[in-house]
């Protein structure tokens, strides 16, 4: 018998609105990279802010401690802290937050610093860079990110043997 849970929320507000304790709020910094000033002008500060592309936090995030987060950045591989490690958030602070991992090196304490990020995406019409936690939250996992998941999507996938008796 095999079981899988492939969890993913998207929207980290309704996620830790059920766990315990004090939700903190973690906005991103973005900033247009462009050699041309008028970038600046014509593409406003919200229009960074409402995008979400592929691999990069969301502009808005909202934590507590005891809510699980997976890694979306190769922070440190010889420690385990590679892109999908989760982590156990344990202290949250104004530009970092203490964790503790689940699997490798378990209960092993590990800081998380907002990063620079700059997205790869080569479809948008301008470049920018997001300064935030490299991290999403995540609940009851098992994925295979090189096989195309993302957190856009919620699968659940459950085989087990199961049997109806007539009555």
């Amino acid at each position: 018998m095999h079981i899988y849970f492939i969890i993913a929320y998207e929207d980290s507000c309704h996620t830790t609105s059920r766990e315990p304790g004090e939700t903190v709020v973690y906005e991103a910094v973005d900033d247009i990279v462009s050699d041309d000033p008028h970038d600046r002008l014509t593409f406003p500060e919200e229009i960074p802010n409402s995008l979400a592309p592929t691999g990069m936090p969301p502009y808005k995030m909202n934590l507590k401690s005891g809510c699980i987060i997976m890694l979306l950045r190769n922070s440190a591989p010889t420690k385990g802290l590679c892109n999908g490690t989760r982590l156990i958030v344990t202290k949250l602070q104004r530009n970092i937050i203490e964790t503790k991992s689940v699997g490798f090196e378990n209960g092993e304490t590990y800081f998380i610093p907002r990063i620079p990020l700059i997205p790869s995406d080569g479809n948008m019409p301008f470049k920018f860079k997001r300064k935030q936690l490299p991290v999403r939250l995540a609940y009851s996992m098992r994925i295979n990110k090189a096989q195309g998941q993302t957190f856009g999507k919620m699968f659940i996938y459950w085989v087990f043997n199961s049997f109806f008796n007539d009555y």
